[in-house]
């Protein structure tokens, strides 16, 4: 028996065919930027900056193989009070229409990429991490940090953050999305329907969304 180029067995006619399957693993990027109009402000120096206070985005990363989620961390604040430095959550919400970027990884890369962010999960419910808006160990930030040794290609994400009066250079979901527009990365929004979001604000979802493990990937590639 032979194998074709697509993966198929060939045999003779009084053999069965075999078909060669391979597992597929990728990791999926979710980004809300969706309300730059608030979020994206003029400084008294002309430049651009994102308040985070006025709308800060999200962003999480889930990892796929064969269609079904293996891990998320959607890492973010316990609680509005836990913002600016506090006990995490592993699982906050995505709350507005997000953009959705996907990698392929390795069988290799992927289980390793699994563990770690399965470890992160653990040490976040063990309060052993706290998220801290203080010091930029945000939701983006972290999730850069745990990404990229994977997938070194990943844009910075940083940029002016703050006030009109104060800023600072930070990583943050809009400036991740600012460079990803940059860069003409394809992304697909997430969810696609208009029913799942309100007619005050057509950005905003219904009701808000976090991927679980052990469901299939929502987004159609």
């Amino acid at each position: 028996m032979g194998v074709t180029p697509n993966g198929n067995g060939t045999a003779a006619s009084d053999k069965p065919i075999t078909e060669l399957k391979t597992d597929i693993y990728y990791v999926v990027i979710m980004i809300d930027a969706s309300h730059p109009e608030k979020a994206l402000i003029k400084t008294l120096d002309g430049s651009t900056a994102h308040n985070p206070v006025a709308e800060p985005g999200h962003a999480l990363h889930y990892i796929v193989k064969n269609g079904t989620i293996q891990s998320v961390l959607s890492f973010g604040p316990s609680s509005a009070a836990a913002a600016a430095i506090g006990p995490a959550t592993a699982d906050c919400t995505m709350k507005n229409m997000v953009y959705a970027f996907r990698y392929n990884l390795t069988k290799d890369k992927a289980e390793k990429l699994i563990k770690e962010t399965d470890k992160w999960r653990a040490d976040i419910a063990s309060y052993l991490i706290l998220y801290s808006g203080v010091t930029n160990d945000t939701c983006a930030e972290t999730m850069l940090e745990i990404l990229r040794p994977y997938i070194p290609e990943l844009p910075k994400g940083k940029g002016k953050t703050g006030t009109y009066y104060v800023y600072i250079r930070a990583v943050t979901p809009y400036w991740l999305f600012e460079d990803y527009k940059k860069a003409g990365t394809p992304y697909k929004v997430y969810p696609s329907s208009s029913k799942r979001y309100t007619t005050e604000d057509p950005n905003k979802l219904l009701k808000e969304y976090v991927p679980q493990k052990d469901e299939e990937d929502p987004v159609q590639w």
